[in-house]
């Protein structure tokens, strides 16, 4: 009785600790990792994180390479016979949004966010991301240079929005994933008339 006592006891102290570590890690994590927002001489606004111990330097190349990779996504979408507006203003829910890329193809509607962050999404980001992205489209797609994390990409499956995430940081595995989705979506690339 005693030993189950102890066990028990044992148990509930470690399960404390537990909770309380990990409150901690996030809470120290949330210290040194930030998410910010800037915006250009064009007033386009990029989102990028930084974390602890990123200079000026760290930060302006981040950047740079973050509207590089932005803009190489846009160079792949260009091919589609569709019309394309990069940092499309959407407002819905009484709220305005900027999205990467909007797709028009003739009646039907495709949003693009792309992420270039250093890590693989984490489900919170993606969970905002999809709060952002309309339900009225005909497809969404999130692009990560860097992935998605396993819970991540479950929330973007349980998602009630048709969206399907792309990752690479390659023009060669983008353009195959993206082929993909329009191929999904009866959308053809100018260079080939066929999807």
């Amino acid at each position: 009785m005693a030993f189950e006592l102890v066990a028990i006891l044992i148990s509930a102290v470690a399960s404390a600790v537990a909770f309380l570590s990990a409150r901690m890690i996030k809470r120290l994590d949330s210290k040194f990792n930030k998410t910010i927002f800037l915006k250009n001489s064009s007033g386009e606004v990029k989102e990028i994180s930084i974390e602890a111990g990123d200079n000026e330097r760290n930060i302006q190349e981040y950047l740079d390479s973050a509207i590089e990779y932005e803009n190489e996504v846009g160079e792949i979408l260009k091919r589609y016979r569709s019309q394309l507006i990069h940092n499309y203003i959407a407002e819905f829910n009484n709220r305005k949004y900027q999205i990467d890329y909007f797709l028009s193809d003739y009646d039907k509607s495709y949003f693009f966010e792309v992420k270039s962050h250093k890590k693989p999404l984490s489900a919170s980001l993606v969970s905002k991301i999809i709060e952002d992205l309309p339900y009225n489209s005909d497809g969404n797609v999130i692009v990560s240079k860097n992935g998605f994390t396993e819970s991540a990409l479950e929330l973007i499956k349980k998602a009630n929005k048709k969206i399907m995430p792309v990752s690479g940081a390659s023009r060669e595995e983008l353009t195959s994933q993206l082929d993909e989705f329009a191929a999904s979506k009866g959308i053809t690339s100018q260079a080939s008339g066929t999807s």
